[in-house]
């Protein structure tokens, strides 16, 4: 019996959860969260994502052998390669460096939030 259960739809951002589980040989069991019938918004799935996007894993037996839930495709991306070992790097400065490099968009919203002047310090990225 596999211990991580994706629950996800044919888009881009579905696929990347799909298409790690793949590449880190991981077994998993498959739900299709079919959002052009507005599935995401049922009870039993916001049960498992309060945002009602997929892709989410929910992995039974994850840190302390605690069953833990994670969404969104860039969470889900880091916490199976901290899962496995696989695709990033154990030093930190190059482990951050590997973040900035791969998720573009978060680079866009901190320089977003700076430019909103919410109180935040500057981060220069």
């Amino acid at each position: 019996m596999t211990s991580l259960d994706l629950y996800t739809w044919k888009t881009s951002n579905g696929r990347k959860a799909t298409i790690m589980l793949e590449e880190c040989g991981l077994d998993y069991n498959v739900h299709p969260i079919d959002i052009s019938a507005d599935v995401q918004f049922s009870d039993e799935f916001v049960a498992i994502n309060p945002n009602s996007k997929i892709p989410a894993l929910v992995d039974h037996d994850g840190p302390g052998g605690k069953k833990i839930t994670i969404f969104e495709s860039g969470a889900i991306l880091m916490y199976l390669s901290e899962k496995t070992g696989l695709f990033m790097p154990k030093e930190i400065e190059k482990k951050y460096n590997t973040f900035i490099k791969e998720f573009p968009s978060a680079k866009w919203e901190i320089k977003s939030i700076n430019k909103a002047n919410h109180d935040f310090k500057s981060i220069d990225i």
